[in-house]
């Protein structure tokens, strides 16, 4: 909406709200503004050549249809000072100070636009970013290799299947160290009972060989025995 519309449609909510405080007896130039900070009509009188050339003064006016006539003119002098073309300043204007306005409100949108993005390149700054974007790429090619070195009909990705194959190298080093060391045990006592046995077998060889030894003696001894109770037996016989 341009300026002359804006003026305009304040214009005639002013009438009809003067309209209505003459209905009620209170004075139309004197009600506070409906629209709180914004210019009232007498405002806009004053500001106009024919309020000027008045003095001024609403009360130069001599009914209420004269000053709308003059409240008419007064809002085309006020559109026609808001043109480029015009000489007057447009900051004194009321549709300078709205249009002003808004583009107060459009520089706080972008300063906050901006702030936010200050925020997020703070953000994207951060060194936890900076290690998800070092980090996930090598994520995204560990889990290509799970087809490579890993079974497909296992649902885990590749670091998660090199975790358990290290925890399984761990927990299967630790078994063969102890099994290690319970075969060592076993070979020492080993050891020691073939060393018993070859003893035992030395012993069981000394003792064959003492028997073999006595058995002899003792046969020779008895074969003397023998023919030592022949003779006798002999000599005996011859006497008689």
């Amino acid at each position: 909406m341009c300026a002359f519309g804006r003026t305009e449609l304040w214009r005639q909510k002013r009438l009809r709200r003067d309209k209505r405080d003459r209905q009620t007896g209170q004075d139309p130039l004197t009600t506070v503004n409906a629209f709180g900070d914004a210019p009232t009509l007498t405002d806009v009188f004053k500001k106009s050549a024919f309020g000027n050339a008045c003095g001024g003064a609403p009360s130069a006016v001599r009914n209420g249809y004269e000053f709308e006539a003059a409240a008419a003119t007064a809002a085309a002098d006020e559109a026609d000072a808001t043109k480029p073309h015009s000489r007057e300043s447009p900051e004194n204007s009321v549709a300078t100070e709205i249009l002003n306005s808004e583009d107060d409100e459009e520089g706080e949108t972008e300063s906050v636009s901006g702030s936010g993005e200050e925020e997020e390149q703070s953000v994207a700054c951060t060194p936890t970013t900076a290690l998800c974007e070092q980090v996930v790429p090598l994520l995204r090619y560990l889990d290509c290799k799970v087809t490579k070195y890993a079974d497909p009909r296992q649902p885990w990705s590749y670091v998660e299947l090199v975790r358990r194959r290290t925890r399984t190298k761990v927990r299967t080093s630790k078994l063969l160290a102890r099994l290690d060391g319970d075969i060592k045990d076993l070979r020492e006592k080993n050891e020691c009972l073939l060393g018993h046995i070859a003893l035992t077998r030395k012993v069981h060889q000394a003792v064959d060989k003492l028997r073999d030894e006595k058995l002899e003696e003792a046969t020779k001894e008895f074969a003397k025995e023998k023919a030592k109770l022949a003779d006798e037996l002999d000599s005996e016989q011859t006497q008689n």
